[in-house]
């Protein structure tokens, strides 16, 4: 039905699939008798009615965005703001956008869209805390899971709900630096939130080393090379989640965002930007 709703003849859709004109003819035959149509035409109107319904009943109306299954990437599908998203392009890679949510709601997102493989969910709301330099806002969504006629989810599609911010009451958890480093000279400078957050004196000799002690050993390759794996790429953002580790023996979370400027030769002059710490 799909090559005929395409336009192709029979003799074109019979070398498709991979079978005979007569075989083909067949077919139609059994379909007129299943469904009580008398020409072609008429069955071809019928399945696009059809499946015009069905994808108005498995797609909501108007989504905000989506989520590719097979690739992992994530698209804009309006033009809406999207809370604790705004500095995302069209289109990114699903493990971005995962930088922006909390990171205790990370895995709990992600077993969420594994489990939609294993069960014939057709939809359902979500709702999670995304970390943004203003703070924390809780962000939720309704998403239709849009499946294969095989029954194999193909995409994610959803629309944001109300967004409840939540600032007022966890504010007193938050707090953002500053920080700026030439990388020409290779001066490091951090504000008095900087050095909270990292528990390191203002006057430290050497702040960027004093902040770096204060990492997950988990975490410390990683770190020391965010600022030139970004330079190497050619980025001039970039944002990440890491821990910190507390003087109780316990751990924190902190999310760096990042700008680099380069010069008019394409050399990284300055990277700059806040860190944002929180429990």
């Amino acid at each position: 039905m799909d090559l005929a709703v395409a336009g192709l003849l029979d003799k074109e859709i019979g070398p498709q699939l991979g079978v005979s004109e007569n075989t083909l003819r067949t077919y139609w035959t059994r379909i007129r008798a299943k469904l009580g149509q008398t020409s072609k035409a008429g069955l071809i109107a019928t399945y696009v009615s059809v499946r015009a319904a069905a994808e108005r009943s498995t797609e909501p109306v108007d989504p905000d965005w989506e989520i590719d299954l097979t690739t992992q990437i994530w698209r804009r599908r309006s033009d809406r703001p999207l809370p604790g998203l705004v500095d995302l392009p069209g289109e990114a890679p699903l493990d971005e956008i995962f930088r922006f949510v909390h990171p205790d709601d990370v895995p709990p997102m992600r077993d969420l869209i594994r489990s939609v493989a294993d069960s014939d969910l057709s939809e359902f709301t979500f709702r999670a805390r995304a970390v943004t330099p203003e703070g924390i806002q809780d962000i939720s969504a309704f998403v239709v899971v849009v499946r294969a006629e095989s029954g194999r989810p193909m995409k994610l599609l959803g629309r944001r709900s109300p967004v409840r911010d939540l600032r007022p009451t966890t504010i007193h958890d938050i707090e953002v630096g500053h920080w700026e480093r030439d990388l020409r000279t290779l001066d490091f400078v951090g504000d008095a939130a900087f050095c909270r957050i990292f528990d390191v004196p203002e006057d430290s000799p050497n702040l960027r080393e004093a902040a770096f002690a204060r990492f997950h050993p988990d975490e410390l390759e990683l770190t020391r090379n965010f600022v030139s794996d970004a330079v190497a790429e050619g980025k001039t953002w970039r944002r990440s989640t890491h821990r910190l580790l507390a003087r109780d023996g316990g751990y924190r979370w902190i999310v760096p965002d990042m700008r680099i400027e380069y010069d008019a030769d394409g050399n990284a002059v300055r990277a700059f930007g806040t860190c944002m710490g929180f429990n």
